[in-house]
């Protein structure tokens, strides 16, 4: 299967003779490898067959969460995760939760110094260490930087995620704020509301 259909038409832009194709200067280096690894995810993981476009191209897609550094964090994540090598995927019974707990359970000691030297959380890094280079450079990151990066490994195997907060934690300043991940499930509602599919992790 060729990409040049979904490629054009998730770069967003016109791709034609328009004589400035790159002008944010991101063409040719962020963009491309992360719609083509998007897009691999999106024909492999069958929990993308039911996303919406629009889900699909917010957050699966998207390089960015926040206001952290725009880096090439996709193929690194890719890369080392090696989902397709795990015995979970293996055994053909991957699926969206069963993913999401794979992800959080090997993501952390597979970008970190070793086995034994795991990413690990520390208290009021941001915004010095939160975009996902300086966390695996670091070794660690604070509540957001740990859930940008949760995020950006979810989205690496197809799964739509979102890094929600709070500025004042139990609704009190002085307790600082609080980031956390959210995934879409197709199947999951809350309080009865069909509409809302976004799960908090």
């Amino acid at each position: 299967m060729t990409f040049d259909l979904p490629f054009q038409e998730t770069m967003g832009f016109p791709t034609g003779d328009s004589g400035d194709d790159d002008a944010d200067g991101l063409g040719y280096g962020l963009i491309g490898p992360t719609i083509l690894l998007s897009l691999k995810a999106k024909i492999d993981c069958p929990w993308t067959d039911a996303l919406p476009k629009d889900i699909f191209m917010e957050y699966v897609l998207n390089y960015a969460n926040l206001n952290e550094a725009r880096t090439n964090w996709r193929p690194l994540l890719v890369d080392a995760l090696k989902f397709n090598e795990s015995d979970l995927w293996l055994s053909g019974n991957a699926n969206l939760t069963s993913t999401v707990t794979w992800v959080n359970q090997h993501l952390w000691s597979k970008l970190g110094r070793g086995p034994d030297h795991p990413i690990f959380f520390k208290s009021g890094q941001t915004p010095l260490i939160f975009d996902p280079m300086s966390i695996i450079a670091y070794g660690y990151a604070s509540c957001t930087g740990t859930s940008i990066l949760f995020a950006n490994a979810l989205r690496a195997v197809g799964i739509p995620a979102r890094v929600a907060g709070t500025p004042a934690w139990y609704g009190n300043r002085t307790q600082g704020n609080h980031n956390w991940v959210e995934v879409y499930d197709i199947d999951h509602t809350t309080g009865g509301d069909s509409s809302d599919k976004w799960k908090f992790l």
